[in-house]
């Protein structure tokens, strides 16, 4: 989708789409679209990238959310969006121009 502000709502309505259709529990949806919404932020403020690519990867337990194009420098602060996203989801890490976010349904014991 074309990078622009008002798209990141719909990267947000699109992560909570398919996280509650794999049958995510409600706080982890929120984390999910925290997550991903800062990314997403992070990729219309730098600018100078076209577009926003959202994609979501259903497995057991959960899904694998792709967000990009990333670049080092986009979002930079104390704590800016990749580590918000490493902060609420173990294993969040930046593949190439993507960061991969493995979002995972709680266990019982959560």
């Amino acid at each position: 989708m074309p990078s622009l502000p008002h798209h990141v709502a719909t990267v947000r309505l699109f992560v909570s789409a398919v996280a509650r259709s794999v049958g995510l529990d409600v706080e982890t949806i929120d984390d999910a679209k925290l997550a991903a919404s800062e990314i997403a932020t992070a990729i219309v403020t730098a600018g100078d990238v076209p577009f926003i690519t959202v994609r979501a990867i259903p497995g057991a337990g959960g899904l694998n959310l792709v967000v990009g194009p990333w670049r080092d420098g986009l979002g930079e602060a104390d704590f800016g969006p990749i580590e918000i996203a490493q902060a609420l989801f173990e294993g969040t890490i930046v593949e190439g121009e993507f960061v991969s976010l493995p979002i995972e349904a709680p266990g019982p014991d959560d």
